[in-house]
């Protein structure tokens, strides 16, 4: 991590250089560093991203959305302790195959390499220590019992056909009967009533 070019960031999530915002990432895949200076220690974050740019813009936003929606060991840091304590950082571009359009495939290249620094520099930010994958992490019990409030009254169910709620529209329903002639729907009132 001794090449890295590292940033400042201001109260807002911007990068500056002598107070002022600059743009310099480039809609690029790659992986990046957050940085966190505590107390005499350092806690890092580390991702990867097909547009780093992109993913820069998407970290201040879901910081602001935390509360409600995202739930990060970084976004609970940033409320802490501002952007402003954070230093941003590329620890590498990566130029992905433009003639493959499958995301997948570009995602499994990132990952290899991001799980690489994940193993060497083994960052405390991060929830996740295997790149794109939930593997080994487990969930407290209250973000069980939130998960479970969230999907209250919601159908999982594996059936032989769809359960359509009153809220989705006939051309949704049509254009399901079209793409399979053998599907089976049925219709629910609010009240989980079948109409139809």
């Amino acid at each position: 991590m001794n090449n890295v070019k590292w940033y400042d960031l201001n109260q807002d999530g911007y990068i500056i250089n002598n107070n002022k915002i600059i743009w310099p990432l480039l809609e690029k895949g790659g992986i990046y560093v957050y940085k966190l200076s505590v107390g005499g220690g350092e806690k890092l974050y580390v991702g990867s991203s097909i547009n780093i740019k992109q993913r820069f813009r998407q970290h201040k936003y879901r910081s602001l959305q935390m509360s409600t929606e995202y739930n990060s060991i970084l976004y609970k840091y940033v409320l802490k302790h501002g952007w402003q304590n954070f230093n941003y950082g590329v620890l590498e571009y990566i130029d992905l195959d433009k003639s493959d359009s499958c995301i997948a495939s570009k995602r499994k290249v990132l990952y290899d390499i991001e799980q690489r620094y994940l193993d060497r520099i083994n960052p405390s930010l991060n929830i996740n220590k295997f790149a794109g994958s939930m593997k080994g992490y487990k969930h407290n019990l209250e973000t069980k019992n939130n998960y479970s409030k969230v999907r209250t009254g919601r159908c999982y169910k594996k059936i032989k056909g769809i359960i359509v709620r009153p809220e989705v529209s006939q051309e949704t329903i049509l254009r399901l009967k079209l793409h399979s002639k053998s599907l089976k729907v049925k219709i629910y009132s609010k009240d989980y009533k079948e109409i139809k």
